[in-house]
């Protein structure tokens, strides 16, 4: 994927942890108990570019982690309910 003739990203599997901006590259970093981990991965097929991401606690998350992972979640549902061809933002 390079748009507009930028390099392409360097990664089809975007991995970030706890406060990491999305898109964060895989590394070596090991994963503990508790932390949050989004992914973010793509694929190109024929043509066709897709593009999907979740959320997961490793293991046992705080009651504040939980928390977020609900409320984030619910917030994306309700922004796609609300999504209509020709609607705004703001």
């Amino acid at each position: 994927y390079a748009p507009g003739g930028r390099p392409p990203y360097p990664g089809a599997i975007c991995f970030s942890v706890n406060e990491e901006l999305v898109h964060g590259i895989p590394s070596e970093r090991m994963l503990r108990e508790g932390d949050i981990v989004s992914i973010d991965l793509g694929v190109t097929h024929r043509g066709f570019v897709s593009d999907a991401a979740f959320t997961a606690a490793v293991g046992d998350a705080s009651d504040e982690a939980e928390r977020l992972m609900r409320v984030t979640a619910a917030s994306l549902e309700a922004g796609i309910r609300a999504t209509r061809a020709g609607a705004r933002v703001g």
